[in-house]
């Protein structure tokens, strides 16, 4: 490798050697340790692979699991729901209906009361 100043402009440049420019990268002889290397990193990089398609298969499994508890969750929860509000319409009937019958009976002992009270003094 050789410096160069160009006599029009003074300014340097750095010009290589023909023996460097011949040199074959292509052929170059590999140290074992390269090899080695490489080896060891495509052996990581399948392990990562791996690793990823095995916790993407548990997360699956474990999102499907979550969605089905929920869902039994949900389906328990309306079916409690739905029993409260069907006895609250059963228990909400039948309390109309005592209060019903009673408010009758109250009414006939009030008309028969007042239909004695004639009876004994008209002039009520």
């Amino acid at each position: 490798m050789g410096l160069n100043t160009c006599p029009s402009d003074g300014v340097t440049t750095c010009v290589q050697s023909p023996s460097t420019l011949d040199y074959d990268w292509e052929n170059e002889k590999k140290s074992s340790l390269v090899v080695e290397f490489w080896e060891n990193v495509t052996s990581l990089q399948k392990r990562k692979v791996e690793t990823i398609s095995e916790r993407a298969t548990l997360m699956e499994e474990h999102a499907t699991t979550i969605l089905k508890i929920t869902s039994q969750q949900d389906q328990l929860i309306r079916e409690n729901f739905t029993s409260r509000l069907e006895n609250k319409d059963t228990d909400s009937f039948h309390y109309q209906k005592n209060v019903y019958e009673q408010l009758k009976k109250l009414l006939h002992e009030i008309l028969i009361t007042k239909e004695l009270k004639n009876k004994i003094n008209p002039k009520w």
